[in-house]
């Protein structure tokens, strides 16, 4: 709100108070997808009825309270679908796999899956069939940033 006095006692010029109109706070868009539900990312109840054909066989939804209104955390599948011996892996000592620079991935296990987590890979990467990604896109979704991977095939 504008203040009823103004903050400079010392201005001597021509005041354009009369005549300012305050700028509010820009709103931003509310994301049709979050994160920071410890599972996996939330979608709104916009997203999950858009993805809902692509979603109901891969995911469990959660609905959860958010400021924004409802939304649903997904609880993505974990998936043996990384073929190690064919991508490109960089392993820790123990074996286990730090990164991974060329997917090779068992195509029989992925058929008709949408969205998917690498179980040797864990929770922290989330990967999107392109009928997923399409659908995003056609419907102007918000909140998701998609990066390719290189695949083996």
């Amino acid at each position: 709100p504008i203040l009823d006095t103004p903050i400079s006692g010392g201005y001597h010029g021509n005041s354009q108070r009369a005549t300012y109109q305050e700028l509010g706070e820009e709103k931003k868009p509310i994301a049709d997808f979050m994160g920071g539900f410890g599972i996996g990312p939330a979608v709104s109840f916009k997203a999950m009825d858009i993805l809902r054909n692509l979603l109901e066989k891969d995911v469990e939804l959660l609905p959860i309270k958010t400021e924004v209104g409802p939304y649903f955390a997904l609880h993505v599948k974990l998936l043996d679908c990384l073929d190690r011996g064919q991508s490109k892996v960089r392993l820790a000592r123990d074996g286990s796999i730090i990164d991974v620079d060329i997917y090779a991935l068992y195509w029989e296990i992925l058929k008709n899956v949408n969205i998917f987590r690498i179980n040797e890979i864990g929770l922290s990467m989330l990967f999107v069939s392109d009928a997923f990604k399409n659908k995003c896109d056609e419907n102007n979704l918000k909140g998701l940033i998609f990066y390719p991977v290189t695949i083996e095939e």
